[in-house]
This record gives structure tokens, sequence and C-alpha cells, in this order.
């Protein structure tokens, strides 16, 4: 039944989750009947329940979640794993700050509510990686993961009709960013399995990461260029029908990434492009740039999306 209930979480069919959970409960249910006590497992998986009504809840609906999870917390402190519960007092935080992102009018609190979110999940990634049972670790991997997923849709989104209504207010014209291809494509990247695009390093960009990456992009959209000529002896990386530009680089250090941003505005400012993305792969140990993650920044030339991942192999 848990390994049932892992493969489902991963296929994001939540639905079908929930109805396993029920199952799952019931032989819970007549375990304690025919053993007068509950069963040592009951309390993490009654957890690992309140987790998934989080992750597959509505704007509606999640307050109350949050609370049941709050609750069922408090019940079961002493009957849950040191490690699991760790990571819970770690993972309080998270629906309020959902909450407040969806919430909030004010673009710098909601970058800095954004940030907090994914640093806090970043940190519970990390500590889900030191848990003995693969079920559970898989489990919680994949709930954390869609906890980011969300966070990062919301997140742009609020991004994208802040900055609308900021311009609107200084009289700017509102450029055609808010276009759905930018989105789509920053989500394509933002999912591509890296380690099994490439299996034992990231290669030279130009040689080997961005002919791959257009490999990926050619199977959703039909215009997809890799390296077309700028001016000069330069190019840009990959272009998408003639309007987005993507500029791909490994990050090591602030000049790294001031170069990715800098060709990129220089890309959009040469093809009159207003909608880019910056494609960085963070290779700093503290992973120092993923908290650009999903960020749209406003500049002189357009709007760019960061699409920022961690290099697997540092």
């Amino acid at each position: 039944m848990q390994h049932k209930i892992r493969i489902e979480i991963e296929k994001k069919v939540f639905r079908k989750v929930k109805l396993l959970f029920n199952e799952l409960f019931n032989l819970f249910g007549n375990y304690e009947k025919k053993y007068a006590k509950k069963h040592s497992c009951e309390p993490t998986w009654k957890i690992i329940e309140d987790l998934i009504y989080l992750i597959s809840d509505t704007v509606e609906t999640i307050n109350k979640h949050c609370r049941q999870l709050k609750n069922d917390i408090k019940e079961y402190e002493s009957d849950l794993p040191s490690g699991i519960l760790i990571l819970l007092k770690k993972w309080q935080d998270i629906p309020e700050l959902q909450n407040d992102l969806v919430n909030t009018n004010s673009y710098n609190e909601c970058y800095r509510t954004y940030q907090k979110s994914l640093h806090i999940l970043h940190e519970i990634l990390e500590d889900i990686k030191k848990s003995e049972s693969p079920v559970l670790r898989s489990i919680f991997e994949r709930i954390a993961k869609s906890s980011q997923e969300r966070f990062q849709d919301i997140g742009s989104q609020k991004g994208i009709q802040m900055l609308i209504s900021d311009r609107r207010k200084k009289g700017l014209e509102i450029p055609n960013f808010i276009d759905p291809l930018l989105n789509k494509v920053a989500k394509i990247l933002n999912d591509l399995p890296i380690k099994d695009l490439f299996p034992n390093e990231l290669p030279n960009e130009d040689t080997g990461i961005n002919p791959t990456i257009v490999k990926e992009l050619t199977k959703h959209f039909q215009n997809v260029k890799l390296h077309p000529r700028l001016c000069g002896r330069s190019h840009i990386d990959i272009t998408i029908d003639d309007k987005l530009a993507i500029e791909i680089k490994k990050i090591e250090n602030n000049t790294a990434m001031d170069e990715l941003i800098g060709q990129l505005v220089n890309d959009m400012r040469i093809k009159g492009f207003n909608i880019g993305i910056a494609y960085g792969f963070d290779q700093t140990k503290t992973k120092l740039y993923l908290r650009f993650n999903q960020q749209i920044e406003d500049t002189s030339y357009g709007f760019i999306k960061y699409v920022i991942l961690p290099d697997p192999y540092v």
C-alpha cells in the first residue's frame, strides 16, 4: 500500500492518492480493533496525508488543512520519529507563507516571501536526503518538490501581475511579456531531467548543453534556433519563434551571473525581443543563486525570467 501511494504521489495523481489513504487507514483501523492499540506507523502516515492535502489544496481550503496539520503534529508529536518531527517543525511555516504570497499586493513583499519559502523548502529537501527509509524519503521529496513548483507558479503569476500594475501606474508601455510562451518555456526548462540528459557531467555550453536543450525544446516548439547570429562573430544561444531569447551558462560566481544577464539583455536590445530567459546552472557549494529561480526582472529592453538549477555534479 505504501509503495502504491509513493508511485501515485510521483505521478501527481492526488485524487487516487487520497483513495489509497482511505484504504490504508481502514487497515490501521482493523489493526487497532484486533490488537487494541494503534499501529506504530499510523501517526507518520496521518501527517503525510495532511501534507498531501496541502500541496493539492485550493486557496479556499488551505487554511483549513493548515490547522489540521498543526493539530495532528501536536497530537502525534511523541509518536513521530525524530527525523520526521524536525522536518515538520520547518514545514509548519510553508502553508502560511503560501497564503501570504497569494494575498500580498507588494512586489517587494512577494519577492521576500517567495525567497524565504524556497529557502525553507531547499533546507527540507537537504534534510530529507538523510532519511533511512527509501519509501518515506521518496514521498517527502515529491511533496517538497510539488510545494516548490506551486510556489514558483504562484510567485511567477503574482510577479507578473504586480509588474503590470507598476508599469500602468508609471504610464509605461506594457510589452507582450505576458505571452504564455515565456512561462511555458521557463517551466519546460525548469523541469528537464538534467542528470538523464547529461549522465556524467555538465558539458561545455556551446558544444554540449545548448544543442541538447534545443533537442528538448523542439519536442514542444517548431521554430527553435541554435546559435542564431547576433552581430559580428557573436550569437544568441537559443531563440524561439524569433521573439524569445535564451542564454545558458554555468554559474560559479557573481561574474558569471552578471555575464549571463548582460548577454541576455544585449540579445534583447539588438534583436528587439522583449522577453528572455536566463538559464543557469548553479555550481556554488552553497547553491547561492537558486534563490533567483523563477524570478522576473524588468530591464530597460524587456522582461527576463530566471531559470536557475543546481549543477547535479557539484
